[in-house]
C-alpha cells in the first residue's frame, strides 16, 4: 500500500501541469455543454399542422331476391352481402357515398362519375400489365355549396347475369389472350372549393370490385377515407437531451473540483515527492524487476567483519554479481560475497524511523555494520 500510494504521489507530482490543464479543459467542456443546454439550446424549424380535412367514399349495396328458390323467399331484399347468388337475385343496386370533415369548415362543388370497367391484367403482383380494357359510363352527377358533414350519393345498378355474359363475349371477341378478367365500378370526385380557408381542387377516386363466381358473384366494399392536412413552417426552441441536461453540470463540476483538490494537495506540499523517496522508489523497481537474481539468506555474524564496498544501487550490485558469477544475498541489507570481501547495498529509507534496512520490528537491539572489523557484533533476524 505504500509504495502504491509513494507511486501515486509521484506521478501526479510529475504530471501535475497535465492534469491541472486537462481538469480546466473538461471543466471549459461542462461549462460549454451547460450553456447550451440551459442558456442557449438553439432552435430548430418543424412542420406543424394546421387545419386537417378528410374525405370518406364508401359504397352500400342490396340485392332483391326475384326467382324462386329453397332459402329465400321471392322480395326478400339482401343488404351488404359479401357474396351473392347469381340464379335468385342477379342484380345489385347500390349506391356511392361521399362525404368530407374539416376542422375550420369548407364549401366544395363536386363533380361525380360513374363507370364500369372490365379489363385483363396479366402478370403477377407488383408486375402487372393491362392487356386490354374497356370502359362505360353509368353515372354523373354534380352538386354544389357542400359542407363538412353533407353526404352526397350516387346511385348504381348492376346485374351480374348480363355484366358476366358481356365480359365473356369481349375475351371470346379478343381471342381469350392471357390474363385475369376483372370488373369493378370505380367512381372518379372531383371537388373544388374552398376548406379551412384554403383552395382546393382535386380528383380521387375509388373502386368496388365484383369477382364472378359459380352461381355467384362478390362485391368487395370497403370504406376509403383519405387524409389531408396543411402544415406551416415554425421555428422551436430545442429541448436538451438527458446527456448534455445532466452530463454537462456533472463534467463541469468534477472537473473544477479535480482542478481545486490539485491545487489543496499541491499547495499543502501532499503531492511532493523528495528524493529519499525517489531512491526508495528506484529501489523498488530494481528489486522487484531483478528478484530473480536475489536469494533470502541469512548471513553469519562474522562475515560482516570483512571488508566492504557499497554500492550505490541494487542494480549496480546485481550487475557486479552477474559479473563475478554470484549471487544477490537479502538478509539486512544486500550482499555479494567475492574474493574475501563485503560488497553491500543498504536500502534508502521511506520516511522518518522507517528505513527499509532496519531489522524486523520487535527485535531488542540493533547493531549496524559499518564494515570496519572493530568487533561490534550484528544482532541477527528473528
Amino acid at each position: 500500500m505504500g509504495n502504491r500510494w509513494l507511486r501515486l504521489r509521484a506521478l501526479l507530482d510529475s504530471q501535475w501541469n497535465v492534469l491541472v490543464i486537462i481538469s480546466l479543459v473538461l471543466a471549459l467542456a461542462g461549462g460549454w455543454v451547460t450553456y447550451g443546454a440551459y442558456a442557449d439550446p438553439g432552435t430548430t424549424t418543424e412542420e406543424r399542422t394546421v387545419s386537417s380535412w378528410s374525405a370518406t367514399g364508401d359504397y352500400n349495396h342490396s340485392a332483391t331476391v326475384t326467382e324462386e328458390n329453397p332459402v329465400a323467399p321471392v322480395g326478400t331484399t339482401l343488404s351488404n352481402r359479401s357474396i351473392y347468388l347469381t340464379e335468385i337475385s342477379p342484380v345489385v343496386n347500390g349506391s356511392f357515398t361521399f362525404q368530407y370533415e374539416a376542422s375550420e369548415g369548407g364549401n366544395l362543388n363536386l363533380t361525380i362519375e360513374e363507370r364500369a370497367v372490365v379489363q385483363s391484367v396479366a402478370g403477377q403482383q407488383g408486375d402487372t400489365t393491362v392487356v386490354w380494357r374497356q370502359s362505360r359510363p353509368l353515372v354523373n352527377r354534380t352538386a354544389n355549396a357542400v359542407g363538412p358533414g353533407s353526404t352526397v350519393s350516387v346511385p348504381f345498378s348492376i346485374n351480374a347475369t348480363e355484366e358476366r355474359s358481356r365480359t365473356a363475349r369481349m375475351a371470346d371477341a379478343l381471342g381469350n389472350p392471357p390474363g385475369d378478367t376483372q370488373f369493378a365500378i370505380i367512381t372518379t370526385v372531383r371537388f373544388r372549393g374552398t376548406v379551412n380557408n384554403q383552395a382546393v381542387d382535386r380528383t380521387e377516386q375509388y373502386v368496388l370490385p365484383i369477382t364472378f363466381e359459380r352461381g355467384a358473384y362478390r362485391l368487395n366494399a370497403t370504406a376509403a377515407t383519405r387524409q389531408f392536412e396543411t402544415t406551416e413552417s415554425a421555428v422551436v426552441e430545442q429541448q436538451p437531451s438527458t446527456l448534455r441536461a445532466l452530463g454537462g453540470p456533472m463534467l463541469l463540476v468534477l472537473a473544477l473540483g479535480s482542478a481545486c483538490c490539485l491545487g489543496i494537495v499541491s499547495r499543502y506540499g501532499r503531492l511532493t515527492v523528495s528524493d529519499p523517496e525517489r531512491e526508495h522508489l528506484r529501489f523498488a523497481d530494481d528489486r522487484d524487476e531483478l528478484a530473480e537474481w536475489i536469494n533470502g539468506m541469512t548471513l553469519p555474524d562474522d562475515i560482516y567483519d570483512r571488508q566492504q564496498i557499497r554500492a550505490d544501487s541494487l542494480a549496480e550490485l546485481v550487475d557486479f554479481a552477474i559479473d563475478t558469477n554470484n549471487s544477490v544475498i537479502e538478509d539486512s541489507g544486500y550482499y555479494v560475497l567475492h574474493d574475501g570481501m563485503l560488497y553491500t547495498y543498504e536500502p534508502p529509507p521511506i520516511g522518518p524511523d522507517r528505513s527499509h534496512a532496519t531489522l524486523t520490528e520487535g527485535t531488542e537491539e540493533s547493531v549496524s555494520h559499518d564494515g570496519e572489523g572493530d568487533g561490534e557484533t550484528a544482532a541477527s533476524n528473528d
